[in-house]
């Protein structure tokens, strides 16, 4: 009777600690599938909470250029023709609001510099709708050393 009770007991124990491995196992593939979704739920919602911030600051910092581009224009009215001391004028104000460039884009998308490198804009064929439609303007564009640029407009009249 003792070897069968040996032999009960070992079986058992081996089959508990079986039981344990699995249970084990089981608990840790779980466990790593719920942490993966629970990362990749927390990430999602990081992305999109930084997405709305990055779009709240962008669209800050372009009222913020836009609205100095207005104080160049309310300071340099608009013209037929401007002569040396307004372009001068362009440029100080240009330079003291740390704009890279300065420059007229007229409805047929022409680029003229007044300040800064020399500018190759992008999509500036549709200038003249996009100022009709919202009197501002957003192109891409690169400088002469080749990089990307930003560039912003505003509609402005010149009295006639």
């Amino acid at each position: 009777m003792d070897k069968k009770k040996t032999f009960f007991f070992r079986r058992t124990f081996f089959i508990m600690i079986l039981i344990c491995i699995v249970v084990f196992l089981w608990l840790t593939l779980f466990m790593g599938h719920k942490t993966q979704e629970s990362i990749s739920e927390i990430s999602r919602i990081y992305m999109e909470e930084m997405n709305i911030q990055l779009r709240q600051k962008f669209s800050s910092l372009i009222s913020l250029r836009l609205q100095q581009v207005d104080g160049i224009i309310m300071r340099t009215p608009p013209m037929e023709q401007y002569t040396e001391a307004m372009t001068e004028e362009l440029q100080i104000s240009a330079e003291v609001r740390n704009f890279s460039n300065l420059g007229f884009l007229d409805a047929e998308g022409n680029y003229e510099q007044v300040y800064g490198r020399d500018l190759t804009l992008t999509g500036n064929e549709h200038a003249k709708e996009t100022l009709e439609r919202s009197e501002s303007l957003v192109l891409r564009g690169t400088d002469e050393a080749g990089e990307r640029v930003l560039v912003l407009g505003r509609a402005a009249q010149y009295p006639m």
